[in-house]
């Protein structure tokens, strides 16, 4: 399956950065392994409640959104939220790793409705 959205607020924000669509049939890759660590770091942000515009112990899901590179660093993985009970808005986030010594990190959030249409900007520290 490879999977491989384009939404303007994602290009935006990256500033011209090239996409590359990710073939998600071996997980066990340097891409998987990436995946699933970006996903696992904003799983625990939501857990403790910081993760931005997010409540503490909030149901719903991540979803991927297009990639941008999970081969080399920097890398830019982008992950959209849905709440279980909210059809109306997606919480969406881009997590950097600068450098294989260095920690996950958000390099951006913000919210859309369910056509992508940007409601708010998170401010986050």
């Amino acid at each position: 399956m490879v999977l491989a959205v384009d939404l303007p607020t994602l290009s935006e924000s990256l500033n011209g950065l090239a996409y590359t669509e990710v073939n998600f049939n071996d997980w066990n890759s340097v891409s998987g392994n990436n995946l699933r660590a970006a996903k696992a770091y904003l799983t625990r942000r939501l857990s403790e409640g910081s993760l931005p515009g997010l409540a503490q112990g909030e149901h719903g899901s991540f979803d991927i959104e297009k990639l941008i590179s999970t081969y080399s660093c920097p890398l830019y993985i982008p992950y959209r939220f849905r709440k279980n009970d909210d059809v109306e808005e997606r919480h969406h986030y881009i997590v950097v790793k600068n450098s294989s010594a260095e920690d996950w990190q958000i390099a951006r959030a913000w919210r859309t409705d369910e056509k992508g249409k940007k409601i708010e900007e998170y401010k986050f520290y």
